[in-house]
């Protein structure tokens, strides 16, 4: 009759243990460890994201100081942003409409300095007539004689200019800058034939040859 109540005991105490260890598998301890391994996953990943802005966020950077030389600090809009790229490539000589003394070295920019990127700045664009119009650089390109000035948004004749005698009946582009755009080719036209223009070339030209023999002769 002994034998018999022995097997029920370890029956039950066998399965005791078994809930024993559900409970501990199930115990806060060991539900600790399962979130740290969890955690460590999207650690790695938000690493990953961080490098990868922080190039793209370089090369943004590199782009915009190779192109204009720009801070955020120094614009707070995109018409600011242009306006700024525009001025990167303004005309490299003096502004023609704002000179008041002229010494031989402006004399000499205004008229040996070529606009090279006169195609990448934003010309502005006024109204003619029922068309928006403005200065295209292809005018300063096939005319080595005009210059632009940016504070008036028109052209000017650097060889009439410094040139032309004051009692001149052509004013055009000397005295009286030219920014009528729809009637560009005409006026160009009227004004390089002209006996003004053409005798203000030969001085130009005679006055550069006359500068570069006194660079020359120049100690080093």
């Amino acid at each position: 009759m002994s034998e018999p109540k022995e097997k029920p005991k370890l029956k039950n105490r066998t399965i005791d243990e078994m809930f024993k260890k559900i409970r501990e598998s199930e115990s806060p301890e060991s539900q600790n460890e399962t979130p740290k391994v969890s955690n460590q996953i999207p650690e790695t990943d938000e690493n990953e994201e961080t490098v990868v802005m922080d190039e793209s966020q370089t090369d943004l950077g590199e782009a915009v100081t190779a192109t204009s030389d720009l801070t955020p600090s120094t614009c707070s809009s995109s018409s600011d942003f242009t306006l700024s790229l525009s001025s990167k490539y303004e005309p490299p000589y003096p502004d023609i409409a704002k000179l008041s003394d002229i010494d031989d070295l402006i004399k000499q920019k205004l008229l040996s300095t070529k606009w090279n990127d006169s195609h990448l700045f934003k010309f502005p664009s006024r109204v003619f007539g029922q068309k928006q119009r403005k200065l295209q650089s292809s005018w300063l390109q096939n005319h080595p004689w005009m210059r632009y000035s940016v504070s008036t948004d028109a052209l000017y004749c650097a060889y009439c200019v410094l040139f032309s005698s004051k009692d001149s009946k052509e004013k055009s582009f000397s005295k009286t800058p030219v920014s009528d755009w729809k009637n560009l080719p005409l006026i160009v036209k009227r004004h390089e034939s002209s006996t003004q223009h053409q005798g203000c070339v030969v001085s130009s030209s005679e006055y550069l040859r006359i500068m570069e023999n006194k660079s020359s002769q120049l100690p080093v």
